[in-house]
């Protein structure tokens, strides 16, 4: 039995789902009956951020409230510090039970690993997947999964069902294949997960509990059940509109960017199939939400639980002609889906349009569950949490203050476009720089003290970022506020 004075709470974190992806955000979305049913017992923000639009910094500011110039973690190689406080430690001193059921890609120490009671782990490519090309986990104990609690499937076949995510086709245009497979729905990652919370959900709980329940999609590699794909492709959903190849008004690294990952315009029927793959999975976490309901719905316990969804950051999706992510900070990269249901505890079927952020999760959690928070911290509970104060701006950051990686260097890079040039490139471009974004409903201004171009986007005339306004003089005034109120943020003197 739970303390209701104290309820449970269940982060469903998704990776690389951008906010548009859900018709609950944009006409480029997929329909997601879940995520609206979902959003009809809570409140949906429509102008949340993340942080870092890369995994690791993302997740980390999450669990620590606290934005990654903070934490120190602003690439993917640089997980949780030891001794670092998080909101782990703090549930646990409350008493919680704590339990990880998906990807990590956050915690690296033994110390974190063992505040979890359980902890079963599945990433993008199955079971004990270190992610080599990333180094998150060089030198990190191996953590014992499944801890806590056993599998629900056979682990024999789920990585038989991961064996194509494992050697993708080759893609045809950009950087990212597709695959549209058949094996056992069970058996692909979110169909597991979602039979793993259902089981850990009905499960006797003596204390309250905290499930981060990490879903692996709907991030590369796009392979997805066929009848999600099918589903998809039937909706007809329309690419958003490509936009201009980047040219000299916007900042190398855009260009760069852009060099190696846009699909050229002979191969954007590919494309299209591989953002259909893209929503197929969103169609399957969507299931898999609307699963969660029916189960606290016949457990009794979705009174007395929290429901967060929300995605570490997100994807190009077509955007600017692209597929998957890379290091600037378009919306589709940093606007994520947030939606908090607590039916007892918060208005339903609310919408907020003040800009809140991934580090704002855990001090709402705190706040709605009665619990009392550490000082010093930059996340804030949420509107209508009692108290709650509105943010003028969301911002996120990209870089480690790295130098810059030029064009030149990608001239000479074999291949120097595609999924190759990518991987290649990554361990350049990820800390290059110290780039920052300030957003509002109307605008965003991209500034790096380091150099090159800034980035100024009307978002409600240019939602899709095609026109740098930075240099207009027409906006001299509104830039200069801006940069003042980034700079307060990222505390540049």
């Amino acid at each position: 039995m739970t303390d209701t004075n104290h309820p449970n709470a269940i982060i469903v974190m998704v990776d690389q789902m951008k906010a548009t992806a859900s018709h609950l955000y944009g006409r480029h979305g997929i329909r997601t009956p879940g995520l609206e049913r979902l959003a009809r017992l809570g409140v949906r923000y429509e102008h949340a951020t993340t942080p870092h639009p890369l995994c690791v910094p993302a997740r980390v500011a999450m669990w620590t409230a606290m934005n990654p110039h903070r934490t120190g973690c602003t690439v993917n190689r640089t997980p949780m510090p030891g001794g670092m406080p998080h909101a782990a430690r703090w549930w646990k001193e409350h008493g919680y039970e704590l339990a990880l059921l998906g990807k990590n890609h956050c915690f690296a120490e033994t110390e974190d690993y063992d505040l979890f009671d359980v902890w079963c782990e599945i990433e993008h490519y199955g079971f004990r997947d270190r992610l080599p090309h990333y180094g998150f986990k060089e030198g990190a104990p191996d953590a014992e999964s499944p801890k806590g609690m056993d599998w629900v499937e056979s682990e024999h076949l789920v990585t038989a069902a991961h064996a194509v995510r494992n050697d993708m086709p080759s893609p045809r245009g950009g950087v990212s294949s597709y695959a549209a497979t058949g094996f056992e729905h069970r058996h692909y990652s979110t169909g597991l997960l979602s039979n793993q919370a259902d089981a850990y959900i009905r499960q006797v709980h003596e204390r309250p509990f905290v499930l981060w329940l990490s879903v692996p999609d709907p991030h590369v590699p796009y392979e997805t059940p066929i009848h999600f794909f099918e589903q998809a492709t039937a909706q007809r959903v329309e690419l958003p509109p490509p936009g201009p190849v980047p040219d000299v008004d916007l900042p190398v690294r855009n260009r760069i960017l852009s060099r190696i990952m846009r699909w050229p315009d002979e191969h954007v029927d590919d494309l299209r199939n591989v953002v259909a793959a893209y929503h197929a999975n969103v169609l399957h976490i969507d299931k898999l939400i609307g699963r969660l309901l029916d189960t606290l719905e016949e457990t009794e316990q979705l009174g007395e639980t929290i429901v967060v969804f929300c995605a570490d950051h997100g994807d190009f999706a077509g955007e600017h002609q692209m597929a998957a992510k890379g290091g600037v900070l378009y919306d589709c990269l940093v606007r994520v889906p947030m939606i908090v249901a607590a039916p007892e505890r918060f208005p339903q079927d609310e919408l907020v349009l003040s800009p809140v952020s991934l580090v704002d999760v855990v001090p709402t959690l705190f706040r709605l569950q009665g619990l009392e928070l550490p000082g010093g911290l930059d996340g804030q509970p949420m509107r209508p949490c009692p108290g709650a104060k509105e943010r003028a701006f969301g911002y996120s950051l990209y870089g480690a203050r790295g130098p810059a990686f030029t064009m030149e260097q990608l001239e000479t890079t074999v291949p120097s476009t595609g999924h190759a040039a990518l991987f290649k490139t990554v361990v350049h471009r990820e800390p290059e720089g110290d780039r920052s974004m300030i957003r509002n409903a109307q605008w965003k201004l991209v500034h790096d003290p380091m150099g090159d171009l800034d980035e100024l986007y009307c978002l409600e005339s240019d939602p899709y970022e095609h026109r740098n306004l930075a240099h207009d003089g027409r906006h001299a005034a509104l830039k200069r506020e801006l940069m003042t109120e980034l700079y307060r943020w990222r505390r540049w003197s």
